[in-house]
Formats: C-alpha cells, sequence, structure tokens
C-alpha cells in the first residue's frame, strides 16, 4: 500500500470513530443556541495594571468582541497578572545571556445580573529571550517577549472561557 493510501485510510477512520463517540466542534454554529460568540460578545474586559496588562486586555477584547465592546455586558472578566523574570543562563564573569519571562494569569468571569462569580482559573505561559551587549537590543527583545505572552495567554483564556460557557450552555 502506498503512502498516501494508508493516510487517507487513517484520516476517514478517524472522522467515523470522532462522528460516533459524540465529538461535536467547540465553535460549531447552532440555530437554536444562542452560541458561545455571542456570550463572548457579552463579555466587558475590566482594565489590567501595567503595559503588558493592556497589551493582554486589548488581545482578549479581539479574540472576545471583535465588533467592539458590548454596549450591556452580561459578563465582566476580571484579569490579575503575576510576572517573574530568571537569568537563566550565567557566565563566569556573573553576567546572563539568556532570560525566561513566566506570565501567571489568575481570571474571574462575574455574571453582572447575578453579581456572583461564575468561574475562574489560572493560565501560565512561558517564554524567553537572548541577551545581549547592546541595551535596546534587550529592551525591544524582552518587549517582544512579553507581547508573545500576552498573545498566548489570551488563546489560553478565550479556550477556558469558551469549554466553560459551552458546558454551561449544556447544562440550561
Amino acid at each position: 500500500m502506498s503512502w498516501s493510501k494508508v493516510t487517507a485510510l487513517v484520516l476517514a477512520g478517524s472522522i467515523v470513530s470522532l462522528s460516533s463517540c459524540g465529538f461535536t466542534p467547540l465553535y460549531r454554529h447552532q440555530s437554536d443556541l444562542v452560541g458561545i460568540f455571542s456570550h463572548f460578545a457579552a463579555i466587558e474586559v475590566a482594565p489590567i495594571e501595567s503595559r503588558l496588562g493592556q497589551k493582554l486586555r486589548n488581545h482578549l477584547q479581539d479574540k472576545l468582541a471583535p465588533h467592539g465592546k458590548p454596549s450591556e455586558p452580561l459578563y465582566r472578566l476580571i484579569i490579575t497578572i503575576n510576572e517573574t523574570r530568571n537569568d537563566v543562563v550565567i557566565l563566569k564573569d556573573a553576567t546572563s545571556t539568556f532570560a525566561k519571562i513566566t506570565l501567571r494569569v489568575k481570571y474571574k468571569l462575574k455574571n453582572l445580573n447575578r453579581a456572583q462569580i461564575v468561574t475562574t482559573g489560572t493560565t501560565l505561559a512561558t517564554t524567553g529571550f537572548n541577551i545581549t551587549q547592546s541595551e535596546y537590543v534587550n529592551i525591544q527583545a524582552e518587549d517582544g517577549a512579553k507581547s508573545r505572552l500576552a498573545e498566548q495567554i489570551s488563546v489560553n483564556i478565550e479556550k477556558l472561557l469558551a469549554l466553560f460557557l459551552k458546558s454551561a450552555m449544556n447544562k440550561d
């Protein structure tokens, strides 16, 4: 058997097994459900401290409500961030050539109608950057690393919220 035939058989088997186990895509549009996207559009992201928090908030707003802030939000997403930086490659002369930044984010989704927290969670992302002799290059590298972290954390939170909202919609 050729490699392409084996690949086609595996793909066909996967599709059949996924459809028979009750698998449904997370973002599937259903006419009888309000849908995850409408819940996303009703989430107001509270301001977050620091420049990194501002970047994270902007990424989240773009993902959750791409058509603009909700006029009458149903939920408020409250986020606290904890950033740590470690210089990990230390040379004999006590200088570092590599740094690792870890961003730990705690989030709470508050239902504004009931004034209660409906879900909480924590997500974590880590990245690194090289440290050079140029201070300008180091500042740019660290800023780029933080921007990557903000993007990754926003993706993580979007997925976690989607899973929560999907399970909440299935309970109703």
